[in-house]
């Protein structure tokens, strides 16, 4: 089984992601993600709403 690698790339933090486990990445976060092995994964897409 694989898992994801999660880095920060504003602090530098690394997280290794596997099943069942979850990241919320916000918007305009720089980040850089990698598959480790086969996995499959689910990615889902928020925004923010609009600033009032």
């Amino acid at each position: 089984m694989g898992s994801l690698r999660f880095v920060n790339l504003e602090t530098s933090e690394e997280r290794l992601i596997s099943a069942p486990g979850l990241v919320t990445i916000h918007p305009g976060l720089p980040h850089r993600v990698a598959l480790e092995g086969w996995l499959r994964c689910r990615i889902d897409f928020y925004r923010e709403p609009p600033a009032e």
